[in-house]
């Protein structure tokens, strides 16, 4: 971990090129989750100073990872967009803005990545519609192609937005 760190401050740029290699970004997801874990068994044994600043240097270990990969997040988007156009619509969504109006009526949140769960979240839709009439539905997506079969399912009857990264 702390050598990690270390590397972080002398060779950015290598570590740069470490997060778009898919062999080698998984490690960065280790080192954030085993710190996060080792800061609740610190806490469990009684060092909780210990434990936040375990769970301090996780946060800011994602965080890194996080904006290091903004741009390669942006050229992914573009770059899809290229054969798929609806990649570059919405795209304030996948960073949490939104444009609808903060509405006091209670909301249920589901998520279906693509085509196939926005079929197959159909008939608990329609089941969460009839037992909770007074709610709104939020339905997510990763995809255009699972966000287009929300719309032609369920029109108007439920809100339909990108699942936002987690910036």
């Amino acid at each position: 971990m702390v050598l990690s760190l270390l590397r972080l401050a002398v060779a950015p740029r290598a570590v740069g090129e470490d997060l778009l290699d898919p062999g080698l970004v998984f490690g960065f997801f280790t080192l954030v989750a085993a710190t996060g874990l080792l800061g609740l068994l610190a806490l469990q044994v009684g060092l909780a100073g210990l434990a936040i600043a375990l769970w301090g240097l996780a946060f800011v270990a994602w965080c890194l990872l996080l904006y290091l990969a903004l741009p390669y997040v942006l050229v992914r988007l573009w770059w899809r967009s290229r054969r798929q156009p609806e990649y570059a619509q919405h795209i304030g969504e996948r960073f949490g803005c939104y444009p609808d109006q903060p509405n006091a009526q209670p909301l249920i949140w589901l998520h279906a990545v693509s085509v196939g769960e926005t079929r197959a979240a159909e008939p608990l839709v329609h089941a969460l519609r009839e037992k909770y009439p007074g709610h709104r539905i939020l339905l997510t997506h990763m995809t255009p192609t699972g966000r287009e079969a929300g719309a032609a399912l369920f029109g108007g009857e439920v809100l339909r937005h990108y699942l936002p990264y987690d910036y």
